[in-house]
Parts: structure tokens; C-alpha cells; sequence
């Protein structure tokens, strides 16, 4: 009988995911992950269910052993899954992908896997730029490799511009580029069709954004025809119909001809009659271009315009671009058709927050109230233009503070910033509309971004000032606590602007305000701080002025040099021997010791028997700035004044120190030609009546 044998067990195959990625059968792994590339490319809904893959997927690219035609399949499938929708991309913030894609452009790669490798490397950047650390990029390794493939085939290069573009983001990584040779390499890809050249263009004007030494670069390049690259941005703008291509040229120009290295009158006369006139003509809303294109024309026409009063004037008469900017407002205002036109705004007009613009009304409402900002900045005339639009434009730049979008909110700050530098504005449109109730709102640093409480201070610092009819309003709404509050803050620009408020609201201001500031309760220590340990000349500045400000009857002198252990007195006259300190701040803290020479006898008795004061007046009155003599020759005339007691032995004191020789020598026509100081020596000599044997 034949004996029968049992057939052997197959090796089965393994037929989970997981499992085929773990297996040797590199066949298998390859099948199955081209498989998954083709099954969700171009499907969310495959992507977000099959997840669960991701991380054996992962490890496998990771895997310096991995085959180089399995390496390319992942790559592909890696980098669709980068276009996740946003609620399913936070796996990817726990694997560090771009370094892994970085480590596979090394030379053992093909060139297809590389080309791989550079497209999921800028899918990752394009879509996850939060996660981004860029330091990884601009490792010297790395990034001499990244900036190898600029001179690749089309497409790659192409990627590799816009990975470039995202991650620089500082001035050192700018400079690393430009020492690598970025911009020749860029010039030679400009030459090429519409779509090749625009990733190309961005990352140049990110080169070339607030930095000379990449305009200096791009300005002395030259192509073989001997055209330098401005030139050839420069025709570009004219000829070129694609409206991208144009803003993105002008972008470059536009920051090298604000870096000052070429000629700056042939820089004004093209941005004036060739540049501007086309941005202009892209922004109107009546042309072809999208909300996006009409945006961006505004915000490069506004850093074109800078802080250039010329440039200003001929833009806002150029094809009527101002009309076109409060044409757009109009449009945009959401008050009803019959609302009052020029009247006065009711204080309740804007209470409830108003709808939502889209993202697109949005920023270009945003860019609209930053150009009107640059407008507003230097030029009566122009304010009134901006403002005497029958209302809209005050009415939309108060509506602005009420949106909860951060962008609209802090564009129409800074025009209303620009606008409270005038005199004339503070006294009717800061009047007729109630902007400062809403500034004090977005002054709340626990509701809104630190940008617009910052801009909300510097408005509120410009509402304060002595001719400004809301003070008052201002400071009954207890501004004072609201200032003295951000003085604490870890902020050191928010810290100054409330010093600075501080100081504007208590100059020239009634007995009240005085109190309320010496009723606060750090005072007087937040003032010392800056004169005993100053670390800011802005804030030693500030804080003297304040001190000059209270300091105003015989009462609050004494009283202030009766505040701690160490004198007041002792603590303003230290900030004059401080040599780190400039002659503006010993200016000021000389005036506060003017202040306290004109109190009673018993503050004028402490200043004149204080040895190091006498000396430091001498000294000052002999060899010393003209600036700083005009404040020490009024403390020493109110010292010398002989309606207050005591007058002639604080005469005989000062006599003694030799300040009356001194005044007479500086009399001496032969050592000063400064007749406004002759004429105060003169008066000061005149207190003296004692008889000088």
C-alpha cells in the first residue's frame, strides 16, 4: 500500500497593511504602497481612513536601508497626505518629516526619488508652516544642498524656490542664501515662461524685503545683454499682462528701491510714472482683477509710498486713486443707505459687533485703512482729503474697531494714529466720533493680540495731549489707572507708551489728575525705579517728565522730598552725574530740579546747602552745553529770587561756591554769543543784591 503523504503547509502571504510594510518582501511592499498612492490621491475621504498607516509608513521611509524605488513611492504617498483636511493634520506635529525628507536628498538617491523627496518636503512647508523649524533648513549641509537644486530641471527647482520662500523668515537667513549665491541663480530662472518664473519672483522679494545687502546684489547683477535685474523687473511690470507676475516684480523693485542703493531720483521718477500708475491700475475696482490681486496692489502701494511726502501727493491724484480707496469704503459700510451723512456719530451707533467680512474683504479692507494710514502720516492736506469724505471714512475707520477681526482692528488703529498727530483732527473728527470709548476697549490686552493693544496706547498716548478736547472725557473714564496698569506689563514698547501717557495726561492738568497720579499705588516707585537704575533712556525720559509735571505748587515738593528715606531731590539729581545718560534726559531732570528751586524756603534751604548741587551748577555754568545751562541758570535765579525768606544766605551760599563769578563770566560777550542765554544771565545776576565784598 502506498503510503500517502501530506502535502506541505504554504508560507501564506501576509494581507494587513501593517504587516506587508514589516515584512522583508520588498516586491509586496512596493505593490502595496503604490497601491495606496493611487487610492488616495485625490481622495480625502481614503486619506483620513486609512491613517491608521501613517506611522509603519513612516518608519519605513525613515529606514536608511530601504530600496530606492520603495523609498520614491513613499515619498509620493507621504507627501498627499501633507493635504490632509486641517482637522486631520495633527499627527503630522508629532513626526519630525522634514528632517526626513531632507536626510533622502543625499547623492545615493535616484534622481527620480530625490525629485520626490523636494516635491513631499514643499508639500510639508506649504501646509504645515506652524510646525516649521527653520533652523533645520538653513543647517549648512542642508541648505548648500537645497540651494544645489535650484539649477535642476523645471519643476523641482521650482519647489525647492517656494520651500526657500517659506522658511525665510530672518535677516541671517537671508544672508545665508545670498552668501550661497541665490540671486544669480534666480536672475537665470526670470528669463523663463509666466509659470516658471513666479515662485521664482516670490522668493527674490523675500530676499531682497528690508535688506540692502540682497538689493545691492540684485541692483549691480547684470545679464549677458548687460541689463541689471531692476531693468529687466522694471519691463516686466509694463509688458506683462498676468496680473500676479506684475505684483510679484514690483514686490522686488519696490524693496530695492527703498534700500537707497541705486539712484534714488531715477528710483522716485520709475516708481512715480511707471510702477505706481500700473499698481494703481490693478487696485481699481473696476478692473479684471480679483479682491486677492486689488489687495495686494494696495498694501506694495503702500510701502512704496513709505513715509515719502512727494510720493504720496502724486499718488492721491493719480487716475483718482484716493476717491477709489473711499469708494471702496462706501461700498463696504454697512450703514444703512439713508444714514446721516457728515454728521456727528451717536455714541451708540456701533455697540453690536457687525457681521463678518469675507477673507477677501477682510484683507483688502485692512490694506485699504494702512495706505490711508501712510497718507495720513505727514500731510495736512491729505488728512483732510481722507477725511472730508462726508463721513464714511471716519465712520468706517470707528466701525473698524469694533470687528472682531485682529487685522481690520489694527489697520484702523494705525490710521487713526496717523490722523490724531493733527491738531486740527483731535479737535473735530476725534470729537464728532466717539473713538476714544472704543480705544479704551481695545486697549484690553486679556481680548485682543498684543499689536493692536500696543497701537491702542500709542492712540491713546496722542488723545491726551493738553489740546486734545477728549482728554478730559479721557481721564473722567479713569485712562490714568488704565496707564499706570501697563506699566507692569513684560512689553517693553507697551511699558514706555503708558509712561509716555502717564506723562500726557498730567502736563498742564488740574489738581485732580496730580492726585490721582499720586494716589496710585506704586507711586512713588514706579517713577524712581527709572531715575535710580535707569535701563531706557525713554523711560528715565518719561518718568522725569511726569515728575516735572505734579511737581507744581510749594505743598507737593515738599512732599515730594519727604517720600522715602532717600530724597527725592537726591534721586533726580543722581540722572545728571549719570554719564550714560544724553543731554536731553539731564535736560529734562535739570527742569525737575527747576520745579522743586521755585518751592517754599525750605525747599530752596535744601538745594542750596547741598554741596554737590552747588558744584555740579558751577560746573555746568562754566563748561557746560548751552542746552543745559538755560535750565541750571533758572534754578539758580529761583534760588536767588529775594521774595522768599532765607534769600540772602542761600545768595551768600551760591556766592561762595564762586556760580555768581561764573554767571558774570559767562556774560562776557567773548564767551557766548547766545543772546536768548545772555539775556537769562542777566536776569539771574540781577537777583543777586548782596553785596559781593
Amino acid at each position: 500500500m502506498a503510503m500517502e503523504i501530506e502535502p506541505a503547509l504554504s508560507q501564506a502571504s501576509p494581507t494587513d497593511p501593517i504587516d506587508i510594510l514589516a515584512s522583508d518582501d520588498d516586491a509586496s511592499r512596493i505593490s502595496y504602497v503604490t497601491e495606496l498612492k493611487h487610492t488616495i490621491i485625490g481622495n480625502k475621504s481614503r486619506k483620513i481612513h486609512s491613517l491608521s498607516i501613517l506611522p509603519r509608513l513612516i518608519s519605513v521611509t525613515e529606514d536608511p536601508t530601504i530600496s530606492d524605488p520603495l523609498l520614491s513611492e513613499c515619498l509620493v504617498v507621504l507627501a498627499s497626505y501633507c493635504y490632509l483636511p486641517i482637522e486631520a493634520r495633527t499627527f503630522f506635529k508629532y513626526h519630525d518629516l522634514p528632517s526626513i525628507f531632507l536626510s533622502k536628498l543625499g547623492c545615493q538617491s535616484s534622481q527620480r526619488t530625490i525629485h520626490h523627496a523636494i516635491y513631499a518636503l514643499m508639500s510639508y512647508c506649504k501646509n504645515f508652516p506652524e510646525h516649521l523649524d527653520a533652523d533645520i533648513f538653513y543647517k549648512e549641509d542642508n541648505l548648500a544642498t537645497l540651494v544645489s537644486h535650484l539649477d535642476d530641471v523645471v519643476k523641482p527647482s521650482q519647489q525647492i524656490a517656494v520651500i526657500l520662500q517659506i522658511t525665510c523668515t530672518t535677516h541671517s537667513q537671508q544672508l545665508k542664501l545670498l552668501n550661497l549665491g541665490v540671486i544669480p541663480k534666480i536672475a537665470s530662472k526670470l528669463y523663463q515662461i509666466n509659470a516658471v518664473r513666479q515662485p521664482f519672483l516670490e522668493l527674490l522679494a523675500c530676499l531682497l524685503n528690508n535688506n540692502s545687502e540682497g538689493s545691492l546684489i540684485a541692483s549691480q547683477y547684470r545679464y549677458s545683454n548687460g541689463i541689471s535685474i531692476p531693468e529687466y523687473l522694471t519691463e516686466m511690470i509694463i509688458q506683462q499682462v498676468d496680473p500676479y507676475i506684475k505684483l510679484s516684480a514690483s514686490r522686488c523693485i519696490v524693496s530695492i528701491f527703498l534700500s537707497q542703493v541705486c539712484d534714488t531720483d531715477i528710483n522716485n521718477s520709475i516708481l512715480k510714472y511707471k510702477i505706481l500708475p500700473r499698481l494703481v491700475a490693478l487696485a481699481r475696482p473696476e478692473s479684471d482683477s480679483t479682491y486677492n490681486i486689488q489687495c495686494e496692489a494696495v498694501k506694495i502701494i503702500s510701502i512704496a509710498i513709505g513715509r515719502d511726502l512727494e510720493l504720496q501727493q502724486v499718488l492721491a491724484i493719480t487716475d483718482q486713486f484716493l476717491n477709489t480707496l473711499t469708494d471702496y469704503l462706501k461700498a463696504a459700510s454697512e450703514l444703512e443707505a439713508d444714514s446721516r451723512e457728515g454728521e456727528a456719530m451717536d455714541v451708540d451707533v456701533f455697540v453690536e459687533t457687525p457681521p463678518e467680512l469675507t477673507p477677501e474683504k477682510t484683507a483688502l479692507k485692512s490694506a485699504i485703512f494702512y495706505i490711508l494710514s501712510r497718507f495720513c502720516s505727514e500731510d495736512e492736506s491729505l488728512r483732510r482729503c481722507v477725511t472730508d469724505k462726508k463721513g464714511y471714512v471716519m465712520e468706517q475707520l470707528v466701525r473698524g474697531l469694533v470687528y472682531e477681526n485682529q487685522s481690520i482692528k489694527l489697520s484702523s488703529l494705525k490710521c487713526l494714529l496717523s490722523l490724531s498727530r493733527s491738531v486740527r483732527q483731535l479737535r473735530t473728527s476725534f470729537v464728532d466720533y466717539p473713538v476714544w470709548r472704543h480705544v479704551l476697549k481695545t486697549a484690553d490686552s486679556s481680548t485682543q493680540s498684543m499689536d493692536v493693544v500696543i497701537a491702542s496706547y500709542a492712540l491713546l498716548v496722542n488723545l491726551v495731549l493738553e489740546f486734545s478736547p477728549v482728554k478730559e472725557d479721557l481721564i473722567k473714564s479713569d485712562v490714568i489707572t488704565k496707564f499706570h496698569a501697563g506699566i507692569v506689563s513684560s512689553n517693553d514698547e507697551l511699558t514706555e507708551l503708558c509712561y509716555w501717557g502717564l506723562m500726557n495726561s498730567t502736563f498742564m492738568c488740574l489738581a485732580t489728575v496730580r492726585t490721582a497720579i499720586k494716589s496710585l499705588p506704586s507711586y512713588p516707585q514706579f517713577l524712581f525705579t527709572h531715575l535710580s537704575n535707569p535701563t531706557s533712556h525713554g523711560l528715565t525720559l518719561r518718568s522725569l517728565g511726569i515728575l516735572r509735571n505734579i511737581l507744581s505748587t510749594d505743598s507737593e515738593i515738599e512732599e515730594f522730598l519727604q517720600l522715602e528715606e532717600e530724597s527725592g531731590l537726591d534721586i533726580v539729581f543722581t540722572v545728571t552725574q549719570n554719564n550714560d545718560m544724553s543731554y536731553e534726559v539731564k535736560e529734562q531732570a535739570l527742569c525737575v530740579l527747576a520745579n522743586i528751586s521755585s518751592g517754599s524756603n525750605v525747599t530752596k534751604k535744601k538745594m542750596c546747602e547741598d554741596d554737590k548741587i552747588r558744584d555740579y551748577l558751577k560746573e555746568i555754568i562754566t563748561d557746560g552745553p548751552a542746552d543745559l545751562q538755560f535750565s541750571v541758570i533758572s534754578i539758580i535765579a529761583n534760588l536767588v529770587d529775594k521774595d522768599h525768606h532765607g534769600f540772602v544766605d542761600r545768595q551768600a551760599q551760591l556766592e561762595g561756591s564762586g556760580i555768581r563769578t561764573a554767571l558774570q563770566r559767562l556774560s562776557d560777550p567773548k564767551y557766548t554769543n547766545n543772546k536768548p542765554l545772555s539775556e537769562l544771565v542777566k536776569e539771574a545776576l540781577e537777583g543777586f543784591t548782596i553785596d559781593i565784598s
